[in-house]
């Protein structure tokens, strides 16, 4: 008789273990309808790299399996503040450009109750970006997209502090402020970020909703959506892509113009931001369709790499992760 030794690989559960409950964990159902802002800045091509200008889309999303109908709402630019005084010319360039061009918009829906497409190309401040496109973004849960993201909210931020928690190595970029009754200026909406790797980024953007009950005044902190589609495109495919890339990778049509000379404001550079959020745009309900083929219920928030996905698979599945379950450390 011949004898072999048998090894078998398994691992057991010590009674100091708390199983996980899948069940319990508050699911992601995708919508049937949504809403999205996708946006793309342009800066100097000095030391700082300030903002030169910006460009974004108020998208709605018709999803009906995972096909989507993609109706653009609206268009718009937005530039510093600070350029209404120390340069208007180059405010000028922009209401010219604006009064000359029309938006790239949806015709006219004949849904009932459908929200109907903005005429003009829109023209705004840094500061009513922020007030009247991102914060109603994060108010509504609605998704705000960009490429490379922390990035580009970097450029539209007014500074930075340090984070706390689970953040903390990272930066609290500062979109807007509001005066505190005792008249300390503190942030109204940031955005929290930190490095997960060399091609993810933790991202948490919230507002705090300050209000009054009773004789007594409250604050609460509301979270938005933010999905970095360099992300998400990573963490569906394990490739790190440009935008043109992902386009091509993808299947999303975009239509890439020669790049203009940066740094200056210019009628070419406009088209040129234009075109990248129109890609940005195209490339989002791409990712979206694909991440949406997955029978998991992660949130694309939350879609950080290729793991994150796999992950997702084990908790559809019911697997537990042993690493996950030993209560209290």
């Amino acid at each position: 008789m011949i004898r072999k030794r048998v090894a078998v690989r398994a691992y057991t559960e010590p009674d100091r273990w708390r199983p996980s409950r899948v069940e319990d964990r508050t699911i992601w159902t995708p919508p049937a309808d949504e809403y999205a802002l996708a946006f793309d800045t342009e800066t100097t091509v000095d030391a700082a790299q300030g903002l030169l200008l910006g460009v974004y889309r108020v998208l709605r999303l018709i999803w009906s399996a995972t096909v989507c109908r993609c109706l653009c709402l609206e268009e718009g630019l937005f530039f510093p503040e600070e350029w209404s005084e120390s340069a208007p010319s180059s405010v000028e360039i922009l209401r010219a450009y604006a009064r000359a061009h029309r938006p790239e918009v949806a015709a006219a829906s004949q849904e009932a109750g459908a929200t109907p497409a903005r005429a003009d190309l829109r023209l705004l401040t840094r500061g009513q970006f922020v007030s009247e496109l991102l914060l109603p973004a994060i108010h509504s849960r609605s998704r705000v997209v960009a490429f490379n993201a922390p990035f580009d909210f970097s450029r539209i931020a007014l500074g930075w502090v340090d984070p706390r928690r689970q953040f903390r190595g990272g930066f609290k970029l500062v979109l807007s402020t509001y005066r505190s009754r005792s008249g300390e200026e503190r942030p109204k909406v940031w955005l929290r970020t930190k490095s997960a790797g060399p091609k993810r980024q933790l991202l948490d953007l919230a507002t705090v909703d300050v209000y009054r009950r009773d004789d007594r005044w409250l604050a609460r902190v509301i979270h938005g959506r933010v999905v970095d589609l360099h992300t998400l495109a990573y963490a569906l495919s394990a490739t790190s892509y440009t935008l043109e890339a992902a386009c091509r990778a993808f299947g999303a049509s975009a239509q890439k113009r020669p790049r203009p000379a940066l740094g200056r404001l210019s009628p070419e550079l406009i088209d040129y931001c234009r075109a990248d959020v129109a890609a940005t745009a195209a490339l989002d309900v791409k990712l979206m369709a694909e991440f949406r083929r997955h029978p998991i219920g992660l949130d694309p928030v939350k879609a950080l790499s290729p793991a994150s996905i796999a992950s997702a698979y084990l908790d559809a599945m019911g697997i537990r992760r042993p690493w996950t379950n030993l209560a209290g450390g």
